[in-house]
């Protein structure tokens, strides 16, 4: 019969993180593969533990919502173009930051996280025309806080 739909057998069933551990899968009799690559609550999950994919598309995005508000704030403002970042960009980079920042083993993919925000204030001082000073100095005068 031409009607005669089968089931769609999804490619990924078990997504186990903390162990090695394997159990089947069915779905009609039929085994649903392992994969190690995925994604759950927007956080991509590749090879168990690592979230360097994850890191890097963070970064991708960041850089690309903190150009797009350089482009479209024409104001010298410093705080309206700071309150856009917040919004926007810096809520890209700090969502589910519990998951995968698990300490030292990650202190490069954090460092590339923060040099984001470094990016964006340096890029703000020279927009408002505010003196070059180090990037410590200028969280303190934008009265915001390291990632």
């Amino acid at each position: 019969d031409k009607w005669d739909l089968k089931p769609a057998v999804h490619k990924c069933a078990t997504m186990y993180i903390l162990n090695n551990s394997h159990q089947k899968y069915l779905r009609n009799n039929i085994e649903i593969e392992d994969c190690n690559n995925f994604k759950d609550l927007g956080i991509l999950f590749i090879d168990k533990r690592k979230f360097n994919n994850h890191i890097n598309n963070i970064c991708s995005k960041a850089y690309i919502i903190i150009n797009i508000i350089f482009r479209c704030f024409a104001t010298n403002n410093h705080s309206s173009i700071l309150k856009a970042y917040i919004t926007y960009a810096r809520q890209i980079i700090k969502y589910n930051s519990s998951i995968w920042n698990l300490g030292n083993d990650y202190k490069g993919l954090i460092n590339k996280l923060e040099y984001i925000q470094r990016y964006f204030t340096k890029r703000l001082f020279s927009r408002c025309n505010i003196p070059y000073i180090e990037y410590p100095d200028r969280l303190l005068f934008l009265n915001i806080n390291s990632l």
